[in-house]
């Protein structure tokens, strides 16, 4: 056998063919679609964004191992728009995971890696429209190989993990336990959590290790914890059902110089499911909730409401703020929103219930939620040891006007980036109140780090206030 190819930040082995056949799709959303000498041609509608042509996903059947990895390669020339592909599981509305190419111009590849392969049933080409004219794109060609992310450039893990008693990741029941003994139920999320650190107790190097871009999270949350006197205190911004909220407080339970802190907490999360099982998530992991504040709102550049994806909550953490002209256009075209899978309604309580216990397989939803600003979430607390955000897209806005107060309160600030504008508008405006740069990794492209080759899905920034250093 060949040695493996590295290519894109993973190392691939064989070629798979037969998992995907060009020529057998579903056109979606009403697109144009035909086959040209150069390959399936695909034009969108006018949506912002719209599923254009899905693929069945076919692994086992071409002889791929069930516990093999993959990596799915799409050829493609962008006429107009940009393009994406993703995956969803058994379920249609189970999606496994997402990668976009933005304002793409000419020919280019865009890669999706698989773990395992087998989880797949679907791959789906996803475009989007600029200024209201139509996507359009021509597929080449779409390659899967047997792949592997490759080893570390080091055998070395950060220090900070020494810092703490860790344990093994395993399940007990109906939750899933991470290093520091924060319990997770495990319909939270349909795919099940893997952790970026490692399954062993210290001494902790070893080969072979892939950190994944949660590493770095990981590391500004102990970095925090372990630096933190006197009382810890958190924001989570985009928290979900406040997973890393309550790693952090596990974690300092944890700290191996024995010391025992108070704590104070500001989780926001506008989800309406997520919102719920926040409080649940909590209290499953001993936090006292007169020592958390929870805000059920989007954080935006100014207060008030907005318009907000909702629903699909198991399978999906990445609802986002929706503009009005959206809104506008779900209402006056129904066959969008049929298209779309969306309707504009705040879920009754029967449904929300009905979401929580089934997993919330119900349609997407864009619902009306309330919005704060980050000043807002900094009110009655004295210092910030860790302000941690990831609100999909808006996080330059909710920063903008509010680095005053960032610079007065927030000893370091943990983001989860979603566009390289965002990315270069965070460094001017970070670098202008002379924080210092910890990390800075871009989204969508694999990076080399300390740790070895990372492929980041989100990217991450990570600072640190000169001030309180």
């Amino acid at each position: 056998m060949p040695d493996p190819v590295l290519c894109d930040g993973y190392l691939l082995a064989r070629e798979v063919p037969g998992v995907i056949d060009l020529e057998r799709f579903t056109p979606a959303n009403n697109s144009g679609v035909k086959m040209t000498p150069l390959g399936l041609e695909l034009e969108t509608p006018r949506d912002r964004w719209a599923y254009a042509a899905v693929f069945e996903l076919g692994a086992e059947r071409a002889g791929m191992d069930r516990a093999a990895n993959a990596l799915v390669s799409l050829d493609v020339s962008v006429e107009r728009g940009s393009v994406g592909i993703g995956c969803t599981g058994q379920d249609p509305l189970e999606l496994i995971q997402e990668r976009f190419l933005a304002s793409a111009d000419g020919r280019a590849w865009v890669r999706i890696f698989l773990t395992p392969a087998s989880h797949a049933r679907q791959l789906f080409v996803r475009q989007s429209a600029q200024d209201g004219v139509p996507s359009r794109v021509v597929i080449h060609g779409i390659k899967v190989h047997e792949a592997r992310r490759p080893p570390l450039l080091t055998t070395k893990h950060h220090e900070i993990f020494k810092e703490f008693h860790l344990g093994r990741e395993h399940h007990e029941g109906e939750f899933f336990v991470n290093i520091v003994g924060a319990k997770q139920r495990v319909h939270f999320r349909r795919t099940a959590p893997v952790s970026a650190v490692p399954l062993h107790e210290a001494p902790m190097d070893f080969d072979g290790f892939d950190p994944g871009d949660e590493y770095f999270e990981w590391i500004d949350v102990l970095e925090s914890v372990a630096a933190a006197r006197g009382e810890f205190n958190m924001i989570e911004l985009g928290a979900g059902f406040g997973r890393w909220t309550a790693t952090a407080i596990a974690a300092l339970r944890r700290r191996r110089d024995g010391a025992r802190l108070d704590y104070r907490a500001v989780c926001v999360e506008p989800e309406p499911s997520h919102f719920d099982w926040l409080g649940i998530h909590l209290r499953d992991n001993d936090i006292d909730l007169s020592r958390v504040r929870l805000i059920n709102a989007a954080v935006c550049e100014r207060p008030g409401s907005v318009f907000f994806h909702a629903g699909n909550s198991s399978a999906w953490y990445g609802q986002a703020i929706v503009s009005p002209e959206y809104v506008d256009a779900l209402r006056s075209d129904p066959a969008l929103a049929a298209r779309t899978r969306t309707s504009i309604e705040a879920p009754t309580f029967w449904e929300r219930i009905k979401d929580f216990v089934s997993g919330n397989k119900l349609r997407r939803r864009i619902v009306e939620v309330s919005a704060i600003t980050l000043a807002d979430a900094l009110e009655g607390l004295e210092h910030v040891d860790l302000l941690d955000m990831d609100i999909q897209g808006a996080e330059f806005d909710a920063l903008k006007g509010n680095m005053d107060r960032l610079n007065a309160l927030v000893k370091r600030v943990h983001i989860g980036t979603h566009s390289h504008e965002i990315e270069q508008n965070l460094r001017d405006l970070f670098t202008r109140g002379g924080w210092r740069s910890h990390y800075d990794f871009r989204c969508q492209r694999p990076s080399e780090t300390p740790y070895g080759t990372v492929t980041f899905g989100d990217g991450v920034q990570s600072w640190i206030n000169a001030s309180w250093s």
